[in-house]
């Protein structure tokens, strides 16, 4: 018979009659696949303050009285979720981990370089002009401000032995009064246009080989920075296969705190009832790899005695009574177990020049002599 609980936190879980007593109850992490074979709660369970729902019914299968504790879970939360997704567990400090991810980071998410467009790269007849129209001036404005339509008047003109000027005193900056009549005063032109012309063709030409170099550097750039991520691409890639390949090769390497501690919960075994819940468990691939990696710790100066020590963490000696080979005089068989076949995956991983026959005939005779090395009160499992 079953009944639906109510824990002090509003949670609800379906338990057998005999596990409530009054207003509180036996639970623990592993208490629900024990609930649903039926099977008495252990000792070392916790107790907790409950309250019965459906006080005047009690329910003969653990599937009806599921069905009930969905319906109160149903009008409690409307969201769509299972009732073993919506039941947590009491005891938080069993129950409450965070799960960390190695965040995988793909090249593709790195920032593509664009190249340079056409019109970075090219040098138009536009632009040309641009430039000489910006070199022109440059020179021209260079040095003290001087008009235009005075430079090209001077530029043009030839110069004679017979001519009289008069110097302004703000162009030249000093009192010119004694030399304004002077003779046979000659000027120079400050520069003629042919020389600008050709100072501007060569300062462009120079321009343009500078220009021309710099593209090719920045288009060869440019390939090489391709070339680079294609390969870092491949590399990655390369990586990531090898990761893949090591976890393939090494599952025990990451770490399952829930898997911890149900193994510490159910090992070493000490019942029938602890056995059947711990081959329910193992049926879960992560959780027997994990199991396999525990037992891989344990060791010994050689095969036999490191089956020897491997059985004692496993067994107690009370369970072994209860167990053989093949289930003969009414015994449970652990010759198709979970259990087994990991301790028989450990030793031919770690042992050498050992075969899979010689380790089943040895198990069998461990458990042949439980009684024999209990009254003798021997602690090594091989009596020879």
């Amino acid at each position: 018979m079953f009944k639906v609980i109510e824990f002090e936190t509003g949670e609800l879980e379906v338990v057998p009659t005999s596990w409530v007593k009054g207003d509180q109850v036996y639970w623990c992490k592993t208490a629900r696949a024990y609930a649903k074979k039926n099977f008495d709660p252990k000792p070392s369970w916790k107790i907790y303050k409950c309250k019965t729902r459906y006080k005047n019914n009690t329910f003969a299968t653990y599937e009806e009285a599921s069905k009930k504790c969905n319906v109160l879970l149903y009008k409690t939360d409307s969201s769509e979720t299972s009732s073993d997704d919506c039941r947590k567990k009491k005891n938080t400090q069993d129950s409450d981990y965070e799960y960390y991810k190695d965040i995988d980071i793909d090249i593709d998410d790195l920032p593509s370089l664009s190249p340079l467009s056409a019109a970075d790269k090219t040098l138009t007849p536009e632009k040309l002009v641009e430039k000489e129209k910006s070199a022109a001036d440059k020179i021209l404005t260079s040095g003290k401000p001087v008009e235009k339509e005075k430079i090209q008047s001077i530029a043009n003109a030839q110069p004679t032995n017979n001519v009289q000027t008069a110097v302004d005193v703000e162009s030249t900056g000093f009192d010119n009064s004694d030399i304004i009549n002077m003779a046979n005063i000659t000027f120079e032109p400050l520069c003629k246009c042919e020389e600008v012309k050709t100072l501007i063709s060569s300062e462009l030409n120079k321009f343009r080989s500078e220009l021309k170099i710099l593209n090719d550097a920045v288009n060869q750039n440019t390939k090489l920075i391709e070339r680079f991520i294609i390969q870092s691409k491949r590399e990655w890639e390369t990586v990531k296969m090898c990761l893949q390949h090591i976890n393939l090769e090494k599952p025990h390497l990451t770490v399952n705190p829930e898997s911890e501690q149900l193994l510490q919960e159910l090992i070493p075994v000490s019942s029938l009832d602890d056995l059947k819940i711990l081959e329910e468990v193992l049926e879960e691939e992560d959780k027997k790899s994990y199991l396999i990696y525990k037992l891989k710790r344990i060791g010994g100066k050689d095969a036999k005695t490191t089956l020897s020590n491997i059985i004692k963490y496993c067994f107690t000696i009370e369970a072994q009574k209860k167990c053989n080979w093949i289930g003969a005089n009414n015994k449970f068989s652990i010759k198709k177990t979970h259990l087994v076949s990991a301790i028989v995956q450990v030793l031919l991983e770690t042992q050498n020049n050992i075969t899979q026959s010689e380790i089943e005939q040895q198990i069998k005779y461990i458990f042949q002599h439980t009684y024999d090395r209990a009254k003798s009160g021997q602690v090594n499992l091989y009596i020879y």
